[in-house]
């Protein structure tokens, strides 16, 4: 249930353009909104994607110039594992 209560946040917040797929584990230890936090801190400004497995969250996005990022987090931390921006 908190899943989709989260979910329902995120879309309220981000548009019915992103989307939510969450391991409970990681929201143990961090949750979503964090990451988003840590992704814009990265760059990424419009949210299109919001996944979590393994322990680590996943947000894909665009930033201000429109180019796609993708930013992993360990979700245990809150460490930035990698940042791909695509040209």
């Amino acid at each position: 249930m908190k899943s989709i209560i989260t979910a329902v946040a995120l879309f309220s917040i981000f548009g019915a353009g992103a989307a939510l797929a969450s391991d409970p584990s990681c929201e143990a230890h961090m949750k979503a909104e964090a990451a988003i936090g840590v992704a814009r801190t990265q760059g990424v400004a419009v949210i299109t994607d919001v996944e979590c497995d393994g322990g680590r969250w996943d947000i894909e996005g665009r930033n201000a110039q429109n180019l796609q990022l993708e930013v992993l987090i360990e979700a245990n931390g809150g460490r930035v594992i990698s940042v791909r921006r695509d040209h």
